[in-house]
């Protein structure tokens, strides 16, 4: 549960950045803090998202018991 907390804490701050560079959005693909962004982005959301997931799914898929529980809290 922890990383989907911290997955839509990253959405959230980014959904927070992305007005905040608006002028830089509009410029062009190929600015280096839109680079900057977009992996920020993907690092932070997606990857705690289906690090989260996978916690979960894991242990389902193996029909094994959780090697440290107190993480899934």
């Amino acid at each position: 549960m922890r990383y989907l907390a911290a997955g839509m804490l990253a959405w959230l701050l980014a959904a927070v950045a992305v007005p905040l560079l608006a002028a830089h959005l509009v410029a062009g693909f190929d600015d280096p803090k839109i680079f900057a962004l977009t992996h920020l982005v993907v690092l932070g959301w997606v990857t705690m998202t289906i690090m989260g997931a996978l916690y979960q799914l894991f242990p389902v898929a193996l029909q094994a018991s959780l090697a440290a529980p107190e993480l899934a809290i």
